[in-house]
């Protein structure tokens, strides 16, 4: 279930919805006991009855009620037996600020967690996840209006080290709280799943080493990059570090300027370096995904030759990718592990310890031609519009 902070009308659906259940679990409704009529409901509820009718549907399919036509609503006989629900949330900041400001390499990056998340739940009985954009602001007042939306729900996955004063805010309830925060642990409020990201650097470095002993690596990547908000810089002086102890020699190669976002990046990558023939004989380490892709279209276009490397994506981007070698971010698995982290917090009051996740070595097989229709332009634009 997602929906935005902006949204109302689902707002007070899913609130109404969490009240409810929480009162049916905490015995404020008995089994068996008849719920007043839409329309007291409605009243009591302060919701429209349209609202009221879709909160009564969700009520009645995750069978805590049963509607009988004629007689009314019932609390189901069998609600004390099943497994008590956990109503967990997933807070991002809102949807339009850039994903690096969450430490995230994309928003496919965020669906990975948040697949994670719903693939984890579905193996816990009676654990249901929503999704909540909370703008990121420093306004106490705002982040307070932000809180009561969390308080209905049993704990909180924080993605990103955005919403510091809701994060604060929410802390002095005392409630279970998680946050997936790649490459650095937080633990000053919460337990964190981190990705650990250097020492997938080291790995490709000793790759690249092994692979093309005495070979000249070619850097690649955008004027001004890396990106200082995603630490890039770290992993950029890392690389050339780690490549400089395996007795490689660097090489590298910046464009002018970063591309305008309706260019076709592999015909701007053309205009600069024309027929590619600057990586003939090298190895190349893309920076850049985005790069990536357009970059290995035009060695296999014109016949270059050269192996290419990229930095690091997730596994939704992986699709784009399998022609190249590259850290795969495991943002999936920090969504499975937040969520059975938040499920122990919340079961059994104990704090867990913050885990750090490395990333995997996904090592992709360059294919011999490149098909007819193929359109770079278009499938970077399909994955990263």
């Amino acid at each position: 279930m997602q929906r935005s902070y902006s949204q109302t009308s689902r707002s007070i659906i899913d609130r109404t919805y969490s009240r409810m259940v929480s009162e049916i679990e905490s015995g404020q409704y008995a089994p068996g006991q008849r719920l007043a009529g839409d329309r007291e409901l409605c009243r009591q509820y302060g919701i429209g009855r349209s609202s009221m009718i879709q909160v009564l549907a969700m009520l009645q399919s995750e069978r805590y009620v049963e509607r009988i036509p004629v007689y009314g609503t019932f609390v189901r006989q069998d609600v004390a037996q099943r497994h008590p629900v956990l109503s967990l949330v997933f807070a991002t900041p809102d949807a339009s600020m850039s994903p690096a400001g969450l430490g995230v390499s994309s928003w496919s990056g965020v669906m990975e967690i948040l697949r994670g998340m719903f693939e984890e739940s579905s193996l816990r009985p009676g654990v249901r996840i929503t999704q909540l954009y909370c703008p990121d602001t420093d306004d106490p007042a705002q982040a307070a209006r932000q809180l009561e939306d969390l308080k209905e729900y049993s704990g909180v996955v924080f993605c990103g080290f955005q919403m510091g004063e809701l994060k604060r805010q929410y802390a002095t309830l005392g409630k279970p709280a998680i946050v997936v925060a790649p490459k650095r642990e937080y633990p000053e409020l919460f337990p964190t799943v981190g990705f650990e990201r250097l020492e997938g650097i080291r790995k490709m470095a000793q790759v690249i080493a092994t692979h093309h002993p005495g070979k000249t690596v070619a850097l690649a990547h955008w004027p001004g990059e890396p990106v200082d908000k995603l630490d890039c810089e770290e992993e950029f002086r890392l690389a050339v570090t780690e490549l400089t102890l395996h007795g490689m020699t660097m090489e590298h190669l910046f464009l002018e300027r970063y591309p305008d976002s309706h260019e076709d990046v592999a015909a701007f990558l053309q205009e600069h370096w024309g027929n590619l023939e600057c990586f003939r004989g090298k190895v190349v380490w893309c920076m850049n995904r985005k790069m990536v892709p357009a970059l290995n279209y035009l060695l296999l276009l014109h016949g270059v030759g050269s192996p290419l490397y990229g930095l690091q994506s997730s596994a939704a981007l992986a699709g784009l990718y399998p022609p190249v070698p590259f850290m795969l971010e495991p943002y999936c698995e920090a969504g499975r592990l937040a969520i059975a982290m938040l499920c122990s917090y919340c079961q059994t009051g104990i704090r867990p310890a913050s885990k750090m996740l490395p990333s995997a070595f996904h090592c992709g097989v360059s294919p011999k031609v490149l098909p007819s229709d193929f359109s770079v332009h278009q499938s970077i634009k399909e994955v990263m519009p």
